[in-house]
């Protein structure tokens, strides 16, 4: 395999992410006038298994038509391409649970260890002012927050970068901004 194909193989792969990204984003935005609530990490699980097909395709246009001859090379470049490619797909798809789910997960967690509870119970331990609370005191023990007498301060801009940029993925993908 020349270099060159190797290069232009190289960058398929990693545009694979934000390209399960536009698609997620415009099945998202064609499935809400249709009515259809289909949810997110449906959306990206289809995308990911369906955008195999055009992978292999355009990496034998890009890199494996030249590897005619040769079956094994051939087979083994499939399944490394194939691998790749579903291994940033679920690496996408977790990042996309992480922004959904979490406090979905927390409440299911609590339920399993704690045991059936009323709905007034669950809703005075997620609570606002607890969970303000709480993230409150792990942002000042992860040294982002800053308490100066009744006020909070940033301290540092890390994880508001990377905030922001989940922000902008969001609203790409015409996700919820806020909680509902």
């Amino acid at each position: 395999m020349h270099e060159s194909s190797a290069l232009s193989l190289l960058l398929l792969l990693l545009a694979a992410p934000l390209a399960i990204c536009i698609i997620q984003a415009a099945l998202t935005r064609l499935c809400r006038p249709l009515g259809l609530l289909i949810a997110p990490q449906l959306l990206v699980l289809g995308t990911v298994l369906a955008g195999n097909v055009p992978m292999v395709w355009l990496a034998w246009r890009l890199a494996f038509s030249e590897l005619a001859g040769d079956r094994v090379a051939i087979a083994c470049g499939v399944a490394l391409v194939v691998l790749t490619y579903n291994t940033l797909g679920v690496c996408y798809f977790c990042m996309l649970n992480l922004s959904e789910t979490s406090l979905h997960v927390h409440i299911l967690m609590d339920l399993l260890i704690s045991g059936p509870m009323p709905v007034d119970e669950l809703a005075a331990r997620y609570g606002v002012g607890e969970m303000i609370e709480v993230r409150i005191e792990r942002m000042i023990a992860l040294g982002q927050l800053q308490s100066q007498g009744e006020y909070f301060v940033v301290r540092n801009t890390g994880l508001l970068v990377i905030g922001r940029i989940i922000h902008l993925w969001r609203k790409l993908l015409g996700l919820p901004l806020k909680p509902a």
